[in-house]
């Protein structure tokens, strides 16, 4: 048990007393505050479902009662305290003044409410929410003070992590490129900085009203009734794109992509608002370069049908050798002047010169050659042996196509009927 101070701080001033203050009652005095029949400590079941902590000192700080819900919060059972100067036991010596100010008021018969720093026995503070109301008896005087606590400790925790975690909310929102609204009974009750910077408001401004001023009035009314279905739980569109109107009157193309959360009860509207200005001009500029590619693609088709068309009517046909990957491309003419499908022929030098009749590959190959050596075009005739042993007269005539000035890259040739298909006596054997 802790021994009372024969010399404690006075609670009406905080300055230490003496025993001989006649102008205060000693602690039975406190019974004179209610009906001798009924005294305090009579009402102490009462006291004692409260929930809270409840101390009862005598006008000069002696506790003369403790319920069982004050043990915890301070730390001492209930007859450790109990003869205690409540103002030593309870409260940091740094709180002295204060308690000295808030007796003043219990002297003059007000009741004093509000939170402070109270102390645990081992030294340790805690918020607490403390009721203090004075006792008085018959006449007047004050005979003692009840002073109800309660522990904020728990709700003080509460209260910081939900603070920590609005503001790791707030940072993750606000580090988000795209903008973000929270909506609950139809008006916006947060905005992140990237939505802000998107419409160009400050939060204020925003904070409390609708984003119909963003749009116009069809739009807006639009947007409300989305937000009433989704509250009612009927369908409406989760994503979509309109125009926002910024403050400054600039129009800027956003999509919005909506979903629905409920907090206790409640039912929030959150909007992702992605700004889609530069997509939508690239998309257009994609759309434009597409049609401008399908035109060119028809065009050359139709270019393309008519010099198949020219050849047929000339019976020409035209080849181009790539002398680097030694592939080489035949027109449609190219096939019918030497009887052949498309996939029966394999599209190499070789191939060609094996439908050259025997006797005149040597020749060409020759004609070949030195056009390649000495960069020069040649004209000439020879005959191609086909396939039912017939022999076609052909003339043949080239040019080069150069990719750089000292590099030969490709050759390009023309094939026409000689003009009468001279067919020999001698048939030989077709080529393969």
């Amino acid at each position: 048990m802790l021994k009372q101070s024969e010399n404690r701080p006075d609670p009406l001033s905080g300055e230490a007393a003496s025993s001989d203050r006649s102008d205060l009652l000693p602690a039975a005095a406190i019974h004179d505050a209610v009906p001798s029949q009924t005294p305090v400590v009579d009402h102490s079941r009462i006291l004692d479902s409260v929930g809270r902590a409840v101390i009862v000192t005598d006008a000069l700080g002696s506790i003369n009662y403790v319920n069982r819900f004050a043990e915890q919060p301070f730390g001492w059972s209930a007859a450790e305290m109990m003869g205690q100067n409540a103002l030593e036991l309870t409260v940091p010596k740094s709180g002295w003044g204060a308690a000295g100010a808030i007796m003043t008021r219990l002297q003059a018969g007000e009741s004093w409410n509000g939170e402070i720093d109270l102390q645990h026995r081992t030294g340790r503070l805690f918020p607490a929410l403390v009721t203090n109301s004075p006792l008085h008896d018959a006449s007047g005087i004050l005979t003692g003070v009840i002073g109800i606590t309660t522990d904020l400790t728990e709700q003080k925790q509460a209260e910081e992590r939900y603070r920590e975690s609005e503001e790791m909310l707030q940072s993750v929102f606000d580090a988000s490129r795209d903008g973000i609204v929270v909506e609950g009974d139809g008006v916006i009750v947060y905005i992140n900085q990237a939505y802000l910077r998107q419409v160009g408001y400050a939060r204020e401004e925003l904070i409390g009203g609708d984003i119909s001023r963003l749009v116009d009035p069809e739009t807006a009314e639009k947007l409300m009734e989305y937000g009433r279905r989704r509250v009612r739980g009927e369908a409406a569109p989760s994503m979509y794109e309109l125009t926002f109107k910024k403050k400054n009157g600039e129009l800027v193309d956003v999509e919005l992509s909506v979903s629905v959360s409920t907090v206790n009860t409640k039912k929030y509207v959150t909007t992702s608002v992605r700004e889609i200005s530069e997509r939508k001009k690239s998309d257009s500029a994609l759309r434009e370069s597409e049609w401008e590619h399908r035109e060119i693609a028809g065009h050359l088709e139709s270019e393309r049908a008519r010099l198949t068309e020219a050849q047929a009517l000339a019976k020409v046909g035209t080849w181009e050798l790539d002398l680097i990957a030694n592939k080489l491309s035949w027109s449609d003419e190219n096939y019918k002047m030497f009887g052949m499908e498309r996939d029966e022929f394999h599209g190499t030098f070789e191939a060609f010169l094996s439908c050259v009749h025997p006797d005149d590959r040597e020749f060409v190959t020759t004609a070949y050659n030195k056009s390649l050596l000495d960069k020069s075009p040649y004209s000439i005739e020879h005959r191609l042996l086909m396939r039912d042993g017939q022999i076609k007269i052909v003339h043949e005539s080239n040019g080069l196509l150069h990719a750089e000035p000292e590099e030969d890259c490709r050759c390009a040739y023309r094939h026409g009927d000689a003009g009468n298909e001279r067919y020999g006596t001698d048939r030989g054997t077709p080529p393969d």
